[in-house]
């Protein structure tokens, strides 16, 4: 388990740069509901629990999660109740047989050092080991008191938030004894038996506005052609179409011009970047108009899949609401996928199907799509979504 300080020590550029460090650790371990469980909760004035252990289980999970942790810059360091917390929340959670491990990042004196220090022991008495890694100059008598014994090998400082890549693997081999970096195959593994199991009409919506760097939208382009490598490609599997949008919204091929995967491969290689403004309502209703129609043979059988991806707020908050909303009674299953921190949660929510938590993504920009490719696919294609056909 992971506790993280959000206090108003910490600036949002230096929470980032802790987050990133944790992605590093968790991309180390199995996760899986069999195998390491991760959670994670904040600690300032106020506790924040932001995902308990079996919440998330395959590391593009965790990783989106993390992408969601937020910071809240409380006015004081409660470190106690934190460790209390982890503590119940560890032995709640055990199992027989596996260690269980609490990381702690702190910047700033503990507000409550006595609690902390009684509530580390109560853990450590318990058999949680604790991991200290406390950052700048601090006091190194109260992180030694908190981390278990020795605490010389339990404790990691560095001075500022940029050299915790420097402790890197040092604190893996301690939390995980013998990890070594994972392409979770289990999880693309899924991912492609489900695609390739079950036939669909799926429309990529993508952002080509004046916010995207060219570089940022051939990523985005390489996010599409990955996926893609994940479905059964065909005229009677799986079918793609493309739609992009800045200013104006333009299908750039309708689901029944490619049949074979390296054409359509290669077609969406070639889509051109224009810049403008962020027309997001106009790309929807055109996907609903002009793309899932019987004119370019929908199939009612199968299920329709609509993604969109935008790194920006669109230009008609309204409109946009009111064509998502359409194309979601037409009998879509509609993604949305929010890249980097301009995006507003509160269209992307109107955008996305319900639940939203499992239609709506957010990543912290476009290097961090490949994160969620895989959990994107199985959510897609898989049978955990209700599927809605027939509705054309």
């Amino acid at each position: 388990m992971f506790l993280l300080e959000d206090s108003r020590n910490i600036q949002s550029t230096s929470f980032r740069e802790m987050i990133s460090f944790v992605k590093g650790l968790v991309a180390q371990f199995d996760i899986s509901a069999a195998g390491t469980k991760v959670a994670l909760a904040t600690f300032g004035k106020k506790l924040n629990t932001e995902f308990d252990f079996g919440a998330y289980n395959s590391l593009a999970e965790v990783e989106h999660a993390l992408d969601y942790v937020h910071l809240e810059n409380g006015d004081e360091t409660n470190i106690g109740k934190a460790i209390s917390y982890a503590h119940s929340t560890l032995i709640s959670h055990q199992r027989p047989g596996v260690p269980h491990k609490l990381i702690i990042i702190i910047n700033g004196a503990s507000s409550d050092q006595k609690e902390a220090s009684k509530a580390a022991y109560l853990a450590r008495e318990d058999g949680v080991e604790i991991i200290v890694i406390g950052i700048g100059s601090q006091n190194n008598t109260q992180l030694q008191d908190m981390a278990s014994k020795p605490a010389s090998n339990y404790l990691f400082p560095v001075t500022e938030f940029p050299k915790l890549s420097s402790i890197g693997d040092q604190v893996k081999q301690k939390t995980c004894p013998g990890a070594g970096p994972t392409d979770t195959p289990t999880d693309q593994s899924t991912a492609e038996q489900e695609c390739q199991l079950r036939p669909a009409e799926v429309v990529f919506v993508l952002d080509e506005s004046s916010s995207i760097f060219i570089p940022d939208f051939l990523k985005q382009l390489a996010f599409v052609s990955n996926l893609i490598n994940l479905f059964n490609i065909g005229k009677d599997k799986t079918r793609v179409a493309v739609v992009s949008f800045s200013t104006n919204a333009t299908v750039d091929f309708h689901l029944d011009e490619y049949d074979e995967k390296s054409e359509l491969k290669e077609r969406i290689g070639k889509i051109r970047y224009t810049g403008g403004s962020t027309n997001t309502g106009d790309a929807l209703k055109l996907v609903n108009d002009s793309v899932l129609t019987s004119e370019h043979g929908i199939r009612s059988d199968v299920r329709h899949v609509v993604i969109v991806i935008t790194d920006g707020r669109s230009e008609n908050y309204i409109d946009t609401q009111v064509q998502a909303e359409a194309l979601k009674d037409s009998g879509a299953l509609v993604f949305a996928i929010g890249v980097g921190s301009y995006v507003d949660d509160l269209e992307l929510q109107g955008i996305a199907s319900t639940p939203s938590d499992h239609y709506l993504f957010k990543t912290t920009g476009y290097d961090a799509l490949p994160s969620i490719k895989d959990t994107l696919a199985i959510r897609a294609c898989g049978q955990t979504i209700q599927q809605t056909i027939g509705r054309r």
